[in-house]
């Protein structure tokens, strides 16, 4: 705080943001993607006054599933493993592409990430595993997570229904 007072003051905003988000949106299963993304963006702030320049991230959203409902927080483990084990774990940093899109009748949102030599490249881990259990509740065999290392890339890949809010009330 006596350091650099601005940071300390931006990120105890962006944290206020993040608690905010969590609070108002627990009671729901699902929210909207926009939501979520806007929660996403407030984690990833955070992280980026943490890890400063070691810490790349860039968001690749189409405009068609902003209003897609998904799981509430269901982006968060896995941004989050993305910078634990790959920036953050790296001294050299690392970057993480978020990418959300429409395939067919299916949403799919896609975290990727620079993994290094040292990454964890265990398809198991806590954070995995319970996400795949939530989308198993939720939509039991019509939704899956993916994990996969290639050439020092991590790609954890979530794919869902394509359901949209107005979709969710039609008769």
């Amino acid at each position: 705080m006596e350091r650099d007072v601005n940071t300390a003051r931006t990120m105890l905003l962006h944290l206020a943001d993040l608690l905010r988000a969590a609070i108002s949106s627990q009671s729901q299963d699902l929210i909207q993607l926009n939501q979520e993304l806007t929660f996403i963006t407030s984690y990833v702030a955070l992280e980026q006054m943490r890890l400063a320049h070691r810490l790349k991230v860039t968001f690749n959203v189409e405009d068609q599933v902003r209003d897609a409902l998904v799981p509430h927080m269901i982006l968060q483990p896995i941004v989050e493993n993305a910078i634990l084990h790959g920036a953050a774990a790296s001294r050299m940093g690392g970057w993480v592409n978020i990418h959300c899109r429409r395939e067919n009748s299916s949403l799919l949102m896609e975290v990727m990430n620079s993994a290094g030599t040292v990454a964890v490249r265990k398809s198991n881990g806590l954070g995995l595993k319970n996400t795949r259990a939530r989308l198993q509740n939720l939509f039991e065999e019509d939704a899956a997570l993916e994990f996969a290392m290639k050439d020092e890339i991590a790609t954890a890949r979530i794919v869902l229904p394509m359901i949209t809010a107005k979709e969710a009330v039609a008769p």
